[in-house]
Formats: C-alpha cells, structure tokens, sequence
C-alpha cells in the first residue's frame, strides 16, 4: 500500500524524496511548495491526520522547521485500507499543503476526515480537541482512544455477535460464519449485517440498496432450507438478490467474482484454462458448463446465480449464440472466449469469433479463439485495477 500514497501523492506534485515501494516510511519535500515541514505538520494535525517534520537532504531550514515531512503508513494499512483509501489520504494531505491559512478549506477537510472515518476519528478527534483545551485528563483521553478502536476492530450486534472486521488484515482470512448452532434470527442478524457493513461506506442507511458485489465473505455448516429462507428475506429487506451461491453438498454459501459459463462439454478445456488460472491468481470463480442454447432452459435455471458474479466469462464453439443471449441477461462486464470447436464452415472457430464480434449486445469483450488465459487476464484486471506507473511528463508543471 505504500507505493499508492507515494502514486498519489507525486500526482500532486509532491516531491517523495525516499521509501514508498520497500517500505512503510516515507520522506516528502516541501521545498518547491515553498511551506515548511514544521507549518505543515502542526496544521494537518489540526485536520485529523497525523505526520512528523523531518529535514530533506541539502535543508535550507533549521532542523527544527525543516523542509520536508515523513509519512508512515503502517496505521492504515493494518486497518486494511487500500488505494482508494490511500489515494484519499494524499488528495487531503496536498489540500491541506496548498490552502495552510484557509480555515474553510481545512474545516471542510476535518468534515470529510470524520465523515468517511468516523468509526474512529469523530470520537477521537472530539476527545483530543477537549485534551488541549486541558477540559479533558489523559487518563479519560487514553480510554477513549481505547474504546474507539474496539468498535473499529469489532462489529458489535446487539448481544448475538461480535464480528472480527480486521481479521483478513491481521491473519490473511476474512471473518467466516459459522452457521450450525445458531438460530435462525441470529444467523439472519449476522449475516445481513456483515454484508451491509461490506457493501460500502456510501450505504450510510439499510434504506439504500447494497452492492452485489462483496469478497472474502463465507459461510459454512449452512442447511439448503435455511439459505433458501435467508435469500427470501434478503430479497424482502433490499429488493436484491442475496449475493451469495449456495453448494448443497458442502453446505456452504459464498461471494463469487467471475462465473465461467461454457456451451458445451466440448468447450471444457479453454473453460478449465480460465477457470484455474484465476484460481491461481486467488480470485472466487464459479463453473456453469454445458448450458448451450441447444436446451435454453438449463441456462435459465443458472442465470441468477451468474448475475451474483462481478465479471462473467462466455466461452462457446459453434456459431457462440450463447455469448449474444448471455449478453442481454448480465449486469456484469462479459468476456466473451471462441473456441476451435465445430464443423466445416465453423473455419476453427473463426466463425465463433466474428458471431461473438458482431453481437449487437452492450459490453461484451471478445478475446483470440481458445484463449482461456486472456480472458483470465481481463478478469483479473477488472477486478484489481493495475496502479500505472508514474510518468514525469504527464503531472502538472510547477513554476
């Protein structure tokens, strides 16, 4: 996560003068922004965001003004943010940068701190304000400090659960449910929380709809009666599907980020080459094979489970009408694979490939006949977006 904050902020012409990619420690020169180190850090703090001054080689300031500011970033990685978080991060710490004796500016800044973090930052940053002021001691400032990151770390509901949503940060595996044992109201509470909590910040209120889109989420020791209960009621409460498939022989019901759907039995090679190279790459993928349109219904009878899935992949021989119809029935981007399988006029599936090329059906992605592991590539792309590189040329000039 550190080489994203050190992307960022060089797109806001932030020199990083050391770290970023090796380490959590950093170092930013402030010396073409004409600040100090000192000014930046006691006015970030004031904000909400915590850095120290540090001096930057060849320092036309005393050490202790400096030129320069250093920035760790163990604090939000072990809370298990990411770019789209880090990338925040930079975005406020270059506004604060540029705009040191705007108070609308920085108050607006503190406001959208708290707001997107306010399981923590609202507490403690209204606790630290009083401990300057000397109306708060700091034993009463340590204990809410203390208290506001428990309920960071725990998701408490009610006196059913407390759910663990650090886990996957601190041990590499996501809080699981386990759900033998438990009654259904309780199992219900859980669960609906937990994916209500995963879906978004944005979802401020249960009235909003939540994404369908979640990872890392299973639970285990689940009855087919029970998930078929859990999915009317989810559809009942959110006017959605629950975004979960279930496997009856596991008795297991968990998220999905790319189903693969093959035509025929025929295809299963170049379905299978997708299939286990996500796999390798840690992604959740889903297998719906054999569902051609020769038999149309055996399709329809897997189509809300494909819809759970974020990326769908359509690989089809013959004249690949499964791609076409697939494509007027998923919500999720379609990687649409050729395969060599056919006859005569079928030409080695170039016959596939143009039928899949002039589909008049809305995002589709065509890739090389029989190129399985493309298609895994895309899939893979889309779901973990590549952080380019930065190019000196493209960032603003600075006079």
């Amino acid at each position: 996560m550190p080489k994203y904050l050190r992307v960022h902020l060089l797109s806001m012409v932030l020199k990083v003068v050391s770290g970023g990619t090796d380490n959590h420690l950093m170092l930013v020169s402030l010396v073409k922004k004409g600040i100090t180190g000192k000014a930046l850090e006691e006015t970030l703090d004031t904000v909400g965001i915590t850095l120290n001054k540090n001096a930057v080689p060849n320092d036309p300031q005393s050490p202790f003004v400096t030129s320069g500011v250093r920035i760790g970033t163990p604090a939000p990685t072990t809370r298990g943010m990411g770019e789209p978080e880090m990338k925040r991060i930079a975005e406020w710490i270059s506004t604060v940068a540029d705009n040191l004796e705007n108070q609308a500016v920085l108050d607006e800044t503190s406001r959208l701190l708290v707001s997107a973090y306010s399981g923590f930052n609202k507490d403690v940053l209204s606790a630290l304000k009083q401990y300057r002021s000397g109306k708060l001691s700091q034993k009463a400032i340590l204990e809410v400090i203390r208290r506001s990151i428990y309920q960071e770390r725990f998701h408490i509901i009610g006196n059913t659960a407390r759910i663990d949503k650090n886990r996957k940060a601190r041990t590499g595996i996501a809080e699981v449910i386990f759900a033998e044992g438990k009654s259904y109201p309780s199992l219900k509470a859980i669960l609906f929380s937990m994916l209500d909590k995963q879906s978004s910040v944005a979802n401020e209120t249960r009235k909003k709809k939540p994404s369908a889109a979640f990872t890392d989420f299973l639970v285990t020791r689940l009855s087919a009666t029970c998930f078929k209960r859990l999915e009317k009621d989810y559809v009942s409460a959110y006017k959605v599907e629950l975004p979960l498939v279930y496997h009856e022989a596991a008795c297991i019901a968990h998220t999905v980020e790319v189903a693969i759907v093959s035509a025929g039995t025929s295809d299963f090679a170049v379905a299978e080459e997708c299939a286990v190279t996500l796999g390798c790459w840690g992604v959740a993928v889903a297998r719906y094979y054999d569902v051609g349109v020769a038999a149309l219904e055996r399709l329809l009878m897997e189509i809300e489970n494909i819809n759970r899935a974020r990326v769908v992949v359509v690989v089809a021989g013959m004249e690949a009408a499964l791609a076409s119809v697939l494509g007027g029935l998923v919500n999720a981007p379609l990687i649409c694979v050729p395969t060599s399988i056919g006859y005569g006029t079928h030409m080695k599936g170039i016959a596939a490939l143009l039928g899949m090329l002039n589909s008049c059906a809305p995002g589709m992605a065509v890739v090389n006949i029989d190129n399985g592991f493309g298609a895994a590539g895309i899939a893979y792309k889309i779901l973990h977006r590549a952080i380019p590189k930065p190019n000196n040329h493209n960032l603003r000039k600075t006079s």
